[in-house]
């Protein structure tokens, strides 16, 4: 389990430590002062928390030689894939007009799956 101590206390989940820390630097990575970029970021965090590192954890695992149901891995990935580009159709970022917490926490899940399965 990831863990952050700070002089305040410390920090257990990943995603409330990657704002933690995207925070102490401005808060530019975590939508800065727009509340509605904020709120999308924490959006995009919560979808890859709660749908793309399931497909992840298949991926690492089935990696590992244990049985795993491919065809629906992806099948959830491509879909994943599909709102994604359909998101960034004519843009460069998720949210806003720079990068944020929200496409390098994609990035980082995504290239675990292309890695795995593309060696």
């Amino acid at each position: 389990m990831p863990l952050l101590e700070t002089p305040d206390g410390t920090f257990f989940s990943t995603n409330t430590i990657v704002r933690y820390l995207a925070n102490t630097k401005g808060g530019e990575l975590y939508g800065g002062d727009n509340l509605h970029n904020k709120a999308l970021v924490d959006q995009w965090l919560d979808v890859v928390a709660c749908d793309l590192e399931a497909a992840v954890a298949a991926v690492i695992v089935a990696r590992d030689g244990k049985e795993v149901d491919t065809q629906k891995v992806a099948e959830d990935i491509n879909k994943f894939l599909a709102v994604i580009e359909a998101r960034l159709n004519g843009k460069k970022h998720l949210v806003g007009e720079q990068l944020s917490l929200a496409d390098i926490t994609i990035a980082t899940c995504l290239s675990v799956v292309m890695t795995t399965l593309l060696g």
